[in-house]
């Protein structure tokens, strides 16, 4: 059975890189959690210009389009700041 935590890749950060990484993992028919805190370093940026295709956009638009489309992969979204990360052990089949 599968529960709010279980996912095949954790992204920390909701910026361009973390969105396209998970925009390529959704379409890859992996399950993504991306952890953002909702304070990019670049709010207050006016613009943004040399993004492939989407030159003179908003940090904000292009956040919400890349969320918009990570959305249609089904990428689940955490609305919060990730301060630690541990390892834990792979589950195992029970027989």
């Amino acid at each position: 059975m599968s529960t709010a935590n279980d996912f095949d890749v954790a992204i920390v950060g909701g910026g361009p890189a973390g969105l396209s990484a998970a925009i390529l993992l959704g379409r890859c028919l992996r399950s993504v959690m991306l952890f953002d805190h909702g304070q990019p370093r670049n709010r207050a940026t006016r613009e943004i210009h040399g993004y492939l295709g989407l030159e003179s956009i908003s940090p904000r638009e292009l956040r919400g389009r890349g969320r918009q489309q990570a959305r249609k992969y089904d990428v689940r979204f955490c609305e919060d700041e990730v301060v630690t990360i541990k390892k834990s052990q792979p589950k195992t089949k029970q027989s």
